[in-house]
């Protein structure tokens, strides 16, 4: 799946709580949401692990 991913050249949202992919798939930016609340990571390729 990754693969496809990462070859897809359109917009998307992905919605995952697989950190492994998350960690291996290039995302323009990467959204928190906890509590009904939005935080957009300062870093492009911030690890899964921040996202806790």
């Amino acid at each position: 799946m990754e693969e496809a991913l990462e070859a897809y050249d359109g917009a998307l949202l992905l919605v995952s709580h697989d950190r492994r992919l998350l960690d291996n798939v290039h995302l323009g930016e990467r959204w928190k949401v906890e509590n009904g609340k939005v935080t957009v990571l300062q870093t492009r390729t911030a690890p899964a692990q921040e996202l806790t």
